[in-house]
């Protein structure tokens, strides 16, 4: 196989596999209805296992602005009166980050997570002080959100 076109399949492939993660960057839709399906302890959690329970199933709507159900989680109705409502597209950044590097600070690794590439995106909020003020992208269709030493993935369901 000659060098141009061996370079030229190699670019290919390279495009092929990681377009949908560059345009992440950039583009990433995070307007939608995303429901919380999983918990992730880290060694610094200060959360536990019941608490960490009554999140599942819970739902963010995101739209301009950033709704979530806190109300449904005894320990957190108090600190969050009723539901909470935040308008996250005013300041909203994204930024993408070495994955090992930003997740290590939590204690916790990449794979636990089920985080596989080498970069990952973040979004930083303007709903500071909230679960949603860092959002990890997994997917398309797959966020982490984190409070109190415990990261929850969401899935998009509509």
């Amino acid at each position: 196989m000659n060098t141009s076109l061996y370079r030229t399949v190699i670019i290919i492939l390279f495009l092929t596999i990681y377009s949908d993660y560059f345009s992440q960057s950039d583009n990433f839709n995070l307007q939608g209805i995303w429901e919380t399906n999983r918990s992730h302890f880290s060694s610094i959690s200060a959360m536990n296992e019941k608490s960490a329970q009554e999140w599942i199933g819970k739902k963010a709507i995101i739209k301009d602005n950033l709704y979530f159900e806190y109300a449904k989680i005894d320990d957190y109705k108090e600190i969050f009166k009723d539901n909470y409502y935040c308008n996250f597209l005013k300041g909203k950044e994204n930024k993408l980050v070495r994955t090992d590097t930003y997740i290590s600070q939590f204690k916790i690794t990449a794979s636990d997570l089920g985080l596989v590439r080498d970069e990952v995106l973040i979004i930083h909020t303007p709903c500071e002080q909230t679960p949603f003020s860092e959002i990890i992208v997994k997917s398309n269709d797959e966020i982490i959100i984190h409070w109190d030493g415990v990261f929850f993935t969401m899935k998009r369901i509509h």
